[in-house]
């Protein structure tokens, strides 16, 4: 569970990274604005660590993205069946079928 935490922190980490540089936004910029703690923001980047939900939004809000863009890569894209949260599984079924 530890490994995947700390895959999951870098993914993050990276989307948060990529999305900052793309806004132009330094890491304290961007903390002012979304009302983030900085040096949390500095950890989140880097991999140590994972942000709240709520910082999340903040982010995403600040950088006019949808939260789940920080959470898409860590998302099988075929989840087994029984598996898929509602709505989404006749979905993977399709595409398993296909």
């Amino acid at each position: 569970m530890a490994r995947q935490s700390s895959e999951a922190a870098k993914k993050i980490g990276r989307v948060i990274r990529a999305h900052r540089d793309a806004a132009q936004l330094t890491q304290n910029q961007l903390a002012n604005l979304a009302g983030v703690d900085a040096s949390g923001l500095q950890g989140w980047e880097a991999g140590r660590g994972l942000p709240g939900i709520g910082s999340l939004v903040k982010l995403a809000d600040t950088l006019g993205i949808s939260p789940g863009e920080f959470i898409a890569d860590l998302v099988p894209r075929d989840l087994p069946e029984g598996d898929a949260p509602d709505g989404r599984r006749e979905a993977a079924l399709r595409r398993r079928a296909s």
